[in-house]
């Protein structure tokens, strides 16, 4: 899936240079830094606050909507996946940011990006029931043109597009022939359409829609717009993520 998950920066300290002159230090990317900024232009929880904007610490929900076992669908729980999205919100709309333009339209794109993962992530946990619950993703044409109207309509057309998805997988898989077993099992089970659905859905569907979502990934720029902010940084240290 799209959208990576870092360390959460964290504004260690702060303290007074002279004048309006205030240096912090902070972590983003795992590495370390000492910067100095404008005490008239921002707070401390605003800056800290915006670290955490750029290390998307609040946006990822950590549901999986497309389990890849028969038995993890009945699993699926629409009010966890509910709760997880409103903490994951109540969390970015709280956040002070600086208010510098390429911040304040960050934020938003990371709304954006959670509220589109949180309707796809609802439609997928309910299509596998009520297959016509993807019709309500709008905003991912293609995907829904190639794959959820097989997935609706089911029958001949979704054996068809298993079969394709799972060419492709063949291809991208380190073990072909293991994917190819796999699915003549499958495909002989008396299952067989609802391992059709699970393929489609987490290989097929998810990650064609999930493409479609602007995450805001671009942290070199964020990193590079936050220096901006500043009137010096310093690198102080990096280390490996555990």
């Amino acid at each position: 899936m799209k959208g990576i998950m870092l360390t959460a920066g964290m504004l260690l300290f702060v303290v007074g240079v002279g004048g309006q002159t205030r240096t912090f230090s902070y972590e983003l990317y795992n590495c370390k830094y000492r910067g100095t900024y404008d005490a008239k232009r921002f707070t401390p929880k605003q800056l800290r606050d915006t670290v955490k904007l750029i290390d998307n610490v609040a946006a990822p929900l950590a549901i999986n909507a497309t389990p890849f076992k028969l038995a993890d669908v009945d699993r699926l729980d629409i009010t966890k996946l509910q709760a997880e999205y409103g903490r994951a919100r109540f969390e970015l709309m709280a956040l002070q940011i600086i208010p510098a333009p390429y911040f304040q339209q960050l934020k938003q794109r990371r709304l954006a990006a959670l509220e589109r993962m949180y309707q796809l992530s609802r439609a997928s946990m309910l299509a596998y029931k009520t297959p016509a619950s993807l019709a309500a993703i709008n905003w991912a044409p293609e995907c829904t043109t190639k794959f959820a109207q097989p997935l609706i309509n089911g029958g001949d057309e979704l054996l068809a597009l298993w079969l394709d998805v799972n060419m492709r997988s063949r291809t991208n898989n380190g073990s072909p022939e293991r994917v190819r077993r796999t699915y003549e099992e499958q495909y002989a089970s008396p299952d067989r359409m609802r391992y059709a659905q699970l393929e489609v859905m987490a290989f097929g569907w998810w990650n064609c829609a999930n493409e479609k979502i602007d995450y805001a990934d671009d942290a070199e720029k964020q990193q590079k717009e936050l220096e901006k902010a500043l009137k010096s940084v310093k690198q102080l240290d990096c280390y490996d993520a555990p």
